[in-house]
């Protein structure tokens, strides 16, 4: 049977829900929307800073059993953010693929635009669900991504990539003080920046170098 709630407001933005439960399969799908979800009213729940824009997914859970562990859960959907913006960062649009099983969350197919002409994409973004502290990303590429200083003195276009980055979250609590501090690896990373300061051009940077934390 399905079992459909009618629309709820959560958190700013619309939410539908419908279960069905499989005696087969021994398997529940939830599927489930949200349309027009405030950022902001996210961010304020989480306690994650300054944070603006709107979000629209659609997405379906898949439990097997009854008391299914997380890393049983199946999870996979698609979500598009438009309007996007901290104090640093400005993004026009985003749409990816998400995926969540074996305890781990994956964004895929990742477009972002920004400005004018700022695009960028990434093959895979996977996330820790819980314990782990470790962000691994795969096919960065960026054509002419905008980068605005907090003052607005300064600008820069970046261009360039890295085929696999992966970043260790900081553990404030961690005992060694390396644990503390963000830290990031790769084998190669190529960038090429342009400056601009107080609206003149200040010149171009390029970069290619392994990263080691």
């Amino acid at each position: 049977d399905v079992e459909a709630t009618p629309a709820l407001k959560m958190l700013g933005g619309d939410w539908d829900l419908g279960a069905t439960y499989s005696f087969g399969a021994e398997m529940t799908t939830v599927n489930f929307s949200v349309t027009q979800l405030p950022l902001a009213q996210v961010a304020d729940a989480a306690r994650v800073g300054e944070l603006t824009g709107t979000l629209d997914g659609k997405w379906t859970l898949h439990v097997p059993g009854l008391k299914a562990s997380a890393r049983r859960v199946r999870l996979e959907g698609d979500v598009q953010v438009r309007g996007v913006k901290t104090p640093t960062v400005v993004v026009d649009q985003v749409d990816a693929k998400t995926i969540m099983e074996g305890g781990q969350f994956t964004l895929k197919d990742v477009r972002a635009r920004a400005g004018r002409d700022g695009t960028a994409k990434v093959a895979t973004l996977s996330l820790p669900v819980s314990g782990d502290r470790r962000v691994d990303l795969a096919g960065l590429q960026l054509v002419s991504w905008p980068l605005t200083a907090p003052d607005a003195s300064a600008s820069a276009t970046v261009s360039g990539g890295s085929e696999r980055l992966t970043i260790d979250l900081p553990e404030p609590n961690a005992p060694d003080p390396a644990g503390r501090k963000l830290r990031a690896f790769s084998q190669a990373v190529s960038l090429r920046t342009s400056v601009v300061t107080n609206g003149v051009a200040a010149g171009d940077v390029a970069v290619v170098a392994g990263l080691e934390g």
